[in-house]
């Protein structure tokens, strides 16, 4: 027979090890993601954009919840689509602890976006398939690194033209 004190502690564990999974699987995972050339396929813009200021977060109870709702752009260069007549845009970010939008630093990035129409009006786009897709690419030195190869942003580019043709 299995002393008590014995039966307890794996007990314990156990509970602590589906508190932990259950935070963890908070977040749904993508049944599947797409690649680049049906991200394009699918964005309605794609642009060159600089995140410049993070828009409300939402109050969680969640003590992993660190990010905004959604951020401020500043749009640098159209790639693909035709932005709203603004030189910034509202993006979807955080959706409570899951980052299903475009989550970024300050750096600039290609950014593959979709209109959104979003009920309470805070934001005007999200990542394309609801972030389950490539989402962005960081520009540095005038490069896109795209799977793991520094492309120069013109070949990007025409990368871009060719693969909707």
């Amino acid at each position: 027979m299995i002393p008590f004190r014995l039966r307890v502690v794996p007990a314990g564990m156990l509970i602590a090890l589906l508190a932990l999974l259950q935070s963890a699987w908070g977040c749904e995972p993508c049944s599947g993601t797409l690649n680049l050339v049906e991200t394009v396929d699918k964005a309605d813009l794609i642009i060159v954009g600089q995140k410049i200021a993070d828009g409300t977060k939402t109050e969680s109870n969640s003590p992993d919840y660190t990010g905004a709702d959604w951020i401020e752009v500043q749009v640098i260069e159209v790639l693909k689509g035709d932005p709203p007549g603004q030189q910034q845009l509202k993006v979807k970010s955080w959706e409570d602890v899951c980052p299903y939008g475009i989550v970024v630093d300050d750096r600039v990035y290609v950014m593959f976006l979709e209109k959104k129409d979003d009920a309470a009006g805070e934001y005007q786009y999200d990542a394309v398939n609801s972030g389950c897709a490539l989402k962005t690419l960081l520009l540095e030195d005038d490069k896109v690194n795209v799977a793991g190869q520094a492309l120069a942003l013109g070949d990007f580019i025409e990368m871009l033209r060719s693969s909707r043709r």
